[in-house]
């Protein structure tokens, strides 16, 4: 889940019904390393790919990590399950007016004025924090992956010698050729 619709926030903040859209994939994953204020001091450590918005909100975001090494470390400590928290990064945003607010407090004979209700909003991406807003949203890693490693940056998988012996070559071969290569590799 990456955004709940008609769930309140731990910051009194509420999405209405079909409040949510979404912008144009792919979009960015962002890891906000140190906790701040919004998600300030994010880094870019993925790409999202696709996203479905569901009568219950933004759900099914599916992406992959970035290579280097901010995205090998956010996904080495998602995989670990040190850091699990997914928020959304809106914008497009519009709140209820005060006009609104009232009407709606008065129909549902509920004081709403500690409440935030967003009546549009708009996906651009999405943050890995340590704490969410919304408790219910969070990152887990496909479970197909989970088989795989990361060596160098390179997703590979355990191979059988026997059956792949020009894959292990390949790999040996590449997984030799360093991250960052000698500067004179370059020289003319």
């Amino acid at each position: 889940l990456v955004v709940p619709i008609g769930v309140e926030s731990g910051d009194s903040r509420l999405l209405l019904n079909e409040s949510l859209s979404s912008r144009v994939f792919p979009q960015p994953l962002m890891w906000q390393v140190k906790t701040d204020a919004g998600h300030n001091g994010s880094y870019i450590v993925g790409r999202i790919d696709s996203a479905e918005i569901t009568p219950d909100g933004i759900r099914n975001a599916k992406g992959v990590f970035d290579v280097g090494p901010r995205g090998r470390e956010a996904e080495r400590m998602v995989r670990g399950k040190f850091l699990r928290g997914a928020s959304v990064d809106l914008d497009k945003f519009k709140t209820l007016n005060k006009d609104e607010m009232s009407e709606l407090s008065e129909s549902i004979d509920e004081n709403l004025d500690d409440k935030t209700l967003i009546k549009e909003a708009r996906q651009m991406g999405v943050t890995l924090v340590a704490k969410p807003a919304f408790q219910e949203c969070f990152i887990v890693l496909d479970e197909e992956l989970e088989e795989a490693t990361i060596v160098d940056g390179i997703h590979t998988s355990e191979v059988d010698l026997d059956d792949d012996v020009e894959g292990v070559i390949s790999t040996l071969i590449a997984g030799a050729i360093p991250i960052k290569p000698p500067r004179d590799w370059f020289d003319n």
